[in-house]
């Protein structure tokens, strides 16, 4: 039935959803080998902080919002079919790709608790009243999914190598790929540059996203931004970008770019330590016409860099107090 379709969709759509709520990544086993960018976010560990607990308010807002989104109700129910309660069932959400724009290249990883029954058993209903839409596949001893949108040429692949990780791929050949990874058959060899990035990240924190140089400057060259041809240039050495935020009762926020050796590293974190020294003062002038950003400067004044290994890393935090200070400042008419 088309409801049922709707739901296989929508029930998808809400997982996205409520993940970009506001990440080491998944395990990198499960990355194809051209991946250039990584994203998670880590929605069991942002709900389980402080900070989210002191806001209930805001997340049962955020239920509603979703049960009341065109096809909500629907999600709901789906859900429910499944056995998986997004607010207390999804771990993290990570998606790994290479700089294309290419949808089969693109490769999401879900982390939570599934049952696995349950899904096939779902899958295997829709199947039934919709043939041409959904169909279930063995690849090795996995059961895979091809969802096939109606009037859309793009295909989607989904499969569950264990009961705590669901994965969606945009291509049958990447599915096969990287069942075949999780199961040991075939080599993970990301470049060393990407697996240099994902060092600089761990799994504490909320939000992670890692970039290669060549993906920034694949990025820059797609974007509607003014002196493009400047930032080129300036990304032309760049070997790339990791940035993270941690949710607790405040939010710390990180930011590592790699450079040449561990020597260049402390060089650019000393150049880094007196450009940060003096922003507070330009942020006092800024404040002035806009007071609403005054928050900011204590924010500014925590901002530390220094040198990790080869990376260069800078540290902040914003507090609890400067958190409802700056909603406040924004949502104020």
């Amino acid at each position: 039935m088309a409801r049922s379709w709707r739901a296989l969709l929508v029930g998808s759509s809400v997982l996205a959803l409520v993940a970009a709520v506001p990440a080491a990544a998944a395990d990198p086993k499960y990355f194809p080998a051209d991946t250039e960018l990584v994203f998670t976010v880590n929605v069991k560990q942002i709900l389980a902080s402080e900070l989210a607990k002191s806001h209930k308010d805001t997340i049962e807002q955020l239920k509603e919002v979703i049960k009341k989104a065109r096809g909500g109700e629907e999600a709901q129910k789906f859900l429910e079919m499944l056995g998986f309660d997004p607010f207390k069932d999804l771990s993290t959400l990570t998606v790994a790709m290479p700089p294309s724009k290419d949808p089969g290249k693109v490769l999401v990883i879900v982390e939570g608790r599934f049952d696995r029954e349950k899904v096939l058993a779902t899958a295997e209903t829709v199947a039934k009243e919709q043939p041409g839409v959904l169909t279930i596949r063995t690849v090795g001893k996995n059961k895979v999914i091809e969802i096939s949108p109606p009037g859309e040429n793009n295909k989607m692949y989904l499969s569950l190598p264990s009961n705590t990780t669901l994965v969606f791929s945009g291509s049958e050949g990447g599915m096969k790929d990287v069942l075949a990874r999780a199961a040991g058959t075939k080599k993970t060899d990301l470049k060393k540059e990407v697996t240099a990035l994902l060092k600089t990240t761990n799994k504490k924190q909320s939000l992670s996203f890692i970039a290669t140089g060549n993906a920034l400057l694949t990025l820059v060259k797609d974007a509607p931004i003014p002196n493009k041809e400047a930032s080129l240039e300036a990304l032309k050495n760049f070997k790339g970008l990791s940035a993270a935020v941690t949710i607790t009762k405040e939010v710390d926020l990180q930011v590592a770019v790699p450079v040449e050796d561990a020597e260049s590293a402390q060089k650019f974190a000393q150049a880094a330590t007196a450009g940060l020294a003096i922003i507070p003062g330009l942020l006092e002038e800024k404040a002035k016409e806009e007071p609403k950003l005054r928050p900011l400067i204590e924010t500014v004044k925590t901002l530390r860099a220094e040198a990790q290994g080869s990376a260069v890393v800078v540290r902040g935090t914003i507090s609890e107090k400067a958190i409802r200070e700056l909603v406040k400042g924004f949502t104020q008419k």
